[in-house]
């Protein structure tokens, strides 16, 4: 039997692996602080990871074959250079000492685009250097080089994903995309920067049906999980205005864009796509429409 914990199993990237890994047979435990709506067969644990008696009791109960580690703080404003990441680095580093020494067999963790030296060619998980600015992407940097030592000492198989950017239904209300539709569904004018930066947005569900793909593979270290295609931001929240019905409420250019900004930000997919042979892409259009359809609702609770 195929065990899976998967730690921040509540948040916008775990409860989105949840569904794939019981398609493919997994047994799934998930750990957090507060319980969700979760699909039936689906067990959950209250929990802290950064709290080690937490760590040691959850993996003592569930003793996993396999661990998604999912759980990271992103709620707070600052979080890209918070000191909390250095935190969430010394728990990770912890959670996959225990779950090795516990016989665990592989673990997929979650990194970022963030990690790379972003230039205007697609960030290759073989070739680009990890030169990250912010200590969001440095901590995460850091967490890579070190657990890649650490699973060598070990018999457990280690796959690291990088995410580029996402959208989806649960996102937090301040990132750019539920920012635009919760402004529009609701009347108000949607201000945006001037929209020219190119970026590679993935729909959340696709991201956590490739990850569960990625976790049932024999692939390891290093693989992108994005599209591969990075069209102006200008293009996305237009064409979330017009699902939205509400245009002419849209600024572009309203906010300044950021000093420095890569002009381009897109992921080489040939891992995601050859080796682990996910290819499996909701269109943009029936994910957006998806995505608007989930926070119409969500604004009339």
């Amino acid at each position: 039997m195929k065990r899976v914990l998967v730690t921040g199993g509540r948040g916008f990237i775990g409860r989105n692996c949840v569904e794939p890994l019981l398609e493919r047979g997994f047994e799934v435990h998930t750990v957090g602080q507060t319980d969700f709506e979760r699909p039936n067969g689906v067990i959950w644990y209250q929990g802290d990871v950064l709290n080690p008696i937490d760590r040691s009791r959850m993996l003592d109960v569930v003793q996993p074959s396999h661990l998604l580690h999912a759980a990271w703080d992103l709620t707070v404003p600052d979080y890209m250079s918070s000191s909390i990441n250095y935190r969430w680095v010394a728990a990770s580093l912890d959670l996959t000492h225990e779950f090795a020494a516990g016989g665990g067999d592989r673990v997929l963790f979650i990194g970022s685009c963030y990690e790379y030296e972003w230039g205007d060619a697609a960030l290759d998980e073989r070739t680009t250097p990890l030169r990250p600015r912010t200590q969001y992407g440095k901590s995460k940097a850091h967490l890579f080089r070190t657990v890649t030592d650490l699973v060598e000492a070990t018999d457990i198989s280690m796959a690291w994903s990088r995410l580029f950017f996402l959208y989806g239904p649960h996102e937090g209300r301040r990132r750019l995309v539920p920012r635009v539709i919760t402004s529009l569904l609701s009347g108000r004018e949607a201000p945006t920067s001037h929209g020219l930066q190119e970026r590679d947005y993935m729909y959340s569900v696709d991201v956590g049906s490739a990850l569960a793909s990625l976790l049932d593979s024999n692939v390891d270290g290093a693989v992108n999980i994005g599209t591969g295609e990075a069209p102006p931001i200008v293009d996305l929240v237009s064409e979330v205005a017009e699902i939205c019905g509400e245009p002419n409420l849209l600024r572009i250019g309203a906010i300044e864009g950021r000093p420095g900004e890569a002009p381009r930000v897109a992921a080489a997919t040939d891992r995601l796509r050859q080796e682990v042979g996910w290819n499996d892409y909701t269109p943009r259009r029936e994910a957006l429409e998806r995505t608007v359809s989930w926070w119409r609702k969500e604004l009339t609770k």
